[in-house]
């Protein structure tokens, strides 16, 4: 068996082998959650969090100061209108 490698060299021979019965992605165990799962409980667990952020919060900041202006304004020109009203009436 020379095939021009230097001497002193052993060479294996390769075997070729077969299994019985092919491995089919089904067969193979597999722990991996589907995508799908994976991205619904993702959704889940992000809009609980979100909503136990704003929960906490809500006791805390109530009305912005911009949303205060506002109520303001308006209860000072229902006032305003009132006493438009009552001084038509009284004359």
């Amino acid at each position: 068996m020379d095939r021009g490698l230097p001497s002193g060299l052993l060479v294996m021979e390769a075997v070729a082998s077969t299994p019985s019965r092919a491995t089919t992605w089904q067969d193979a165990p597999s722990r991996a959650v589907p995508w799908a799962r994976a991205k619904n409980a993702a959704l889940a667990i992000a809009a609980l969090l979100a909503l136990g952020f704003r929960i906490s919060a809500l006791s805390t900041y109530g009305f912005s100061e911009d949303e205060l202006n506002k109520i303001h304004a308006i209860d000072q020109y229902r006032a305003l209108i009132a006493s438009e009203l009552a001084l038509g009436d009284a004359t």
